[in-house]
């Protein structure tokens, strides 16, 4: 039986070294320090354990009790920060000095390891119960077998503890240390159960810890290719999208129109009103622009007050009309920023994109386009000459 617990002791000891090794990496994630303290105490105990017999038992027996009945609050602490619950508050420490009171009686006053271990086990089973709901009732929003794996393992050693303080109690004469198949059973579940909550909340938390990674790279993706100011996709994004538009092109021989926007006497707004008003403007032109076109147009910010779009399967002719659209759009209601309302316009540059053609030759045919929108007075549409 020494064997078996010195054996537990060392698989413990094993699994509290990696949680150290873990605990580095994730110092910072919420309840894996706590975890890693709980593995700890349960090593303590399997150490205190193996040692009763050559240590006193006034010294062995109240650490394995004490390791216990702090590891198994401490196990539940960690879970509920782990699952961004207030942590566990100090009452649950504090409760375990109940049992540990109990222990300690029936080891120095009315000497009974029956009534020790039955205490010692309820005692620490409730924590666990307490995980297994917690865990069971989030397994469905993480969408994660993790979670129900780390409930049924629970759920297993809240049953082998429950089970243990039953059998103690109906054989209260049977010593600790001796070799029985339910004591070699109980100890050898133990151990196997414990290894299995271990590695479930490790690869819990490094699969929580790569999901939030591949957020954190969908969120720097997303950013480089956002506009900061206005939301709409940028140049980098847009060029993209027409890249992609001109090898479909050449494949389907199916049309597409670029679209070239600029905001009519912008500059007179940022003199005039401050850079922030600027900023209301471009963010409100944006808003306008994205609501006036079809979800299947690439709308950018091109840079300053310039915007740009792209229509699939669409002619010179039915860029014409988008634009007219979008001229409407936005000079049909006035803008407000602060105190000051005024009307805002538009002038744009259409280009139907040919067969054989860069985009940027393409973007070239739109901005002359729209140079001469400027210069016949602004506020108008034109179409774009090959």
């Amino acid at each position: 039986m020494r064997d078996a617990l010195v054996f537990s002791a060392e698989m413990s000891g094993t699994l509290f070294v990696i949680m150290l090794v873990f605990l580095r990496a994730h110092h910072r994630h919420p309840g894996f320090p706590q975890w890693t303290a709980g593995t700890g105490l349960v090593c303590s105990a399997f150490l205190f354990l193996g040692l009763r017999g050559l240590i006193p038992e006034a010294v062995s027996v109240p650490a394995v009790n004490a390791s216990l009945l702090v590891a198994a609050p401490m196990f539940l602490d960690g879970t509920r920060r782990f699952l961004g619950q207030a942590r566990l508050r100090l009452g649950w420490y504090a409760l375990a000095s109940i049992p540990f009171g109990g222990c300690l009686y029936y080891l120095l006053v009315n000497d009974n390891i029956a009534a020790r271990t039955a205490i010692l086990m309820v005692a620490a089973a409730i924590p666990f119960a307490a995980i297994v709901a917690l865990v069971w009732k989030e397994r469905a929003a993480a969408r994660s077998p993790l979670f129900t794996a780390l409930a049924v393992e629970f759920a297993l050693l809240t049953a082998a503890m429950l089970v243990r303080a039953g059998g103690v109690l109906r054989r209260p004469g049977v010593a600790l240390l001796i070799d029985s198949p339910s004591q070699l059973a109980f100890f050898g579940a133990s151990v196997v159960l414990h290894l299995g909550v271990t590695v479930t909340f490790i690869l819990l938390t490094t699969e929580r810890v790569a999901g939030e990674l591949a957020e954190a790279n969908r969120l720097l993706a997303k950013a480089s290719r956002t506009d900061a100011l206005t939301g709409l996709a940028n140049r980098r994004a847009f060029l993209e999208v027409a890249e992609a538009e001109v090898r479909r092109m050449a494949r389907t021989r199916r049309p597409f129109s670029l679209i070239l926007a600029d905001i009519d006497g912008f500059k007179r707004i940022n003199d005039e009103l401050g850079h922030a008003a600027g900023d209301g403007v471009l963010c409100e032109v944006a808003a306008r622009v994205r609501a006036a076109v079809r979800k299947l147009d690439a709308t950018a910010r091109w840079g300053g007050e310039e915007f740009v779009f792209l229509l699939p399967e669409t002619t010179m002719d039915g860029a014409v009309r988008a634009a007219e659209s979008v001229r409407s759009a936005i000079s049909a209601t006035s803008f407000a920023v602060e105190d000051s309302s005024f009307a805002i316009t538009m002038s744009f540059g259409v280009a139907e994109h040919v067969d054989g053609r860069t985009i940027d030759a393409t973007m070239a045919v739109a901005d002359r386009a729209l140079y001469r929108a400027k210069n016949a007075g602004r506020d108008r549409v034109v179409a774009g000459q090959p």
